[in-house]
């Protein structure tokens, strides 16, 4: 059975190029993230108090960067939300993209930390974020990338054509090509992550972008993730069970080793210079349907019926697990609830294999 069935093939592993007729981007989709909230956070010191509470650099937003991908961390250095941070049009207003059900609870651990600085904190209701997406994949089974021409195609959708001109304009005089694009309060990013996700676009809940875009509204998005292998919410991410690393998050560009302490920064650095990281985030390819209660409830086994990992959600026939790199990758079957199920490195992954893949090849 073809998993990826609900996709459209292309013959050539091209990138797929977007010109500016609406007809050209019938592939691309607009899904509004339900599941995915806002924090809004402002003031003066905004900066210098985020600086302190996350795992990346948060200077890089305040020198031109518009999004960054980030994770908080509690004390023993575990994962308590995952977070893309967004500079606002106004400088000194940030949203802090999370999880939805968890939007009171960022709010009030950010609180906890604010002191005496000049910062507000308030969960943001009147926006809501989308994310625009080419969902094709090749043949090799990895989707394809989302060019720059398609975010010209949204901000000429989406915003007047001035605008659009005054983006390019502002990129040639050396403004990242992550330069905010906002009009009527829609905000437009790149995914910080990997740009196989797409665009991020920030804007009021009463905005329906498949209108103001001209395109399909999207059901796949979390089938697209598992299909890569990236973690997100607290599903997949389950608050305090996991580590920043194994959920990829320096693979995503979301952690900085040069910044300084952050809470949860020892462990984190720790394991980073080491260079073993055992389990990670990867995807899952069934060979059938499989409930994801089911799923949940057991484990990933080898030829062996050795246990090598864990599943953390699936979708359709994809899933996401939390694998034994070495195991996983050397074994030469592997099952879940019964049904055979394969597994990849990811092609975001750095070349450069992590020292416990460069042992096993050494055996």
């Amino acid at each position: 059975m073809n998993v990826l069935r609900r996709f459209h093939f292309i013959r050539k592993p091209e990138v797929f190029r977007c010109v500016s007729s609406v007809s050209s981007c019938e592939s691309v989709v607009a899904e509004p993230l339900e599941q995915r909230g806002l924090v809004r956070v402002a003031g003066e010191e905004v900066y210098g108090f985020l600086q302190g509470l996350m795992t990346n650099d948060i200077s890089h937003v305040q020198s031109g960067i518009s999004s960054m991908y980030s994770m908080f961390l509690n004390t023993r250095g575990r994962v308590i939300y995952d977070t893309i941070i967004y500079q606002s049009a106004e400088p000194g207003v940030l949203y802090i993209e999370c999880d939805s059900s968890v939007t009171s609870s960022l709010s009030k651990h950010l609180k906890v930390y604010r002191l005496r600085k000049k910062v507000s904190i308030d969960v943001e209701d009147s926006y809501k974020v989308w994310s625009v997406y080419e969902p094709s994949i090749n043949q090799n089974q990895h989707p394809i990338n989302l060019v720059d021409d398609m975010r010209d195609h949204l901000l000429g959708k989406v915003l007047p054509c001035e605008e659009l001109e005054l983006s390019k304009k502002e990129r040639k005089d050396g403004f990242s090509i992550n330069s905010i694009s906002s009009k009527n309060n829609v905000l437009i990013f790149r995914d910080p992550r990997i740009s196989e996700l797409g665009l991020r676009v920030v804007c009021p809940s009463s905005e329906d972008l498949t209108k103001s875009l001209g395109v399909g509204r999207g059901s796949s998005y979390r089938f697209l993730r598992y299909c890569l292998g990236v973690g997100e919410g607290v599903l997949d991410l389950p608050p305090d069970q996991c580590f920043p690393l194994e959920a990829n998050c320096d693979y995503l560009h979301g952690v900085s080793f040069h910044k300084g302490c952050y809470i949860g920064q020892e462990l984190t650095a720790r394991v980073y210079h080491t260079g073993v990281v055992r389990k990670r985030l990867m995807p899952l390819l069934l060979d059938g349907s499989i409930t994801e209660s089911n799923a949940l409830k057991q484990e990933v086994l080898n030829e062996n019926n050795k246990a090598v990992g864990k599943v953390r959600g699936v979708e359709g026939l994809s899933a996401l697990g939390v694998l034994r790199i070495s195991e996983v990758l050397s074994a030469k079957s592997l099952t879940l609830c019964s049904t055979n199920v394969k597994t990849m490195r990811p092609s975001w992954w750095p070349k450069q294999a992590p020292k416990e893949l460069e042992s096993r090849d050494k055996q």
